[in-house]
């Protein structure tokens, strides 16, 4: 799997170089999809120390999460272009560059509620990937879809990717993630809820439960199961 991602970064460190920006209004410059807040370090203090293994399921989530926003690269100098034949609305506006064989289409909408957008990779012409999806303007919600074409890259694999991320927060450090990965083989699933209290998550492989854990500052418990949903193994703390 490492070597499968692995792949689909390396042409692109060509030309990407991710910024962080927050969410602002349209008028004032080009809205920048900001998803920093996949940060899981301050909740797994706890389990890191009790169980590595449940502490590295969360660290490969967190990777898996914030994969999408790292092939985005909104440069300073871009162009307007026209309507994106995609989307075909005149609401949006769409901006184009490229870099090497590769070329890049941004296309954004901004309603009153959503910042929505569509970020399209084409190779020699070829459609490579796209990153599309919508964030709230108050920042507390959002949505991506992310799909990468590999028959794009000339002998390279075969099987295409697909991953989904939601999340919403309903308060102060409280968060619900949900995650599905696929790459052409396998689908990953992940689910997490986290406050200031307590944090839970979800593992799935195939939509089969294959860990689960739950831990507060002062305790928690890492769990395993087998195909048919049988605990294999549970461990926990103090």
């Amino acid at each position: 799997m490492k070597e499968k991602l692995i792949l689909l970064l390396i042409p692109l460190l060509i030309y990407s170089c991710q910024k962080n920006e927050v969410i602002i209004p349209l008028d004032d410059e080009i809205f920048s999809p900001d998803i920093e807040q996949f940060d899981f370090s301050n909740t797994s203090s706890n389990l890191e120390q009790n169980d590595s293994t449940a502490n590295s399921y969360l660290n490969q989530m967190n990777g898996y999460l914030n994969f999408p926003a790292s092939l985005m690269s909104i440069p300073d100098t871009i162009q307007q272009s026209s309507i994106n034949s995609r989307i075909n609305s005149s609401n949006w506006i769409t901006y184009t560059w490229g870099s090497g064989n590769y070329q890049i289409i941004y296309s954004y909408n901004q309603t009153s509620s959503q910042y929505q957008f569509e970020y399209e990779v084409y190779l020699n012409s070829v459609l490579y990937y796209t990153i599309s999806g919508w964030q709230s303007v108050s920042g507390n919600a959002g949505y991506w879809s992310y799909n990468v074409n590999t028959s794009a890259i000339v002998g390279t694999i075969s099987n295409n990717y697909s991953m989904e991320v939601s999340w919403s927060s309903s308060g102060p450090s409280t968060y619900q993630y949900d995650m599905i990965y696929s790459d052409g083989v396998n689908t990953t699933s992940f689910e997490m809820y986290s406050n200031l209290l307590v944090t839970t998550y979800n593992y799935y492989l195939n939509s089969v439960l294959t860990y689960s854990a739950v831990w507060t500052l002062t305790s928690g418990s890492f769990t395993t199961y087998d195909a048919s949903g049988n605990v294999v193994s549970s461990i926990s703390w103090p």
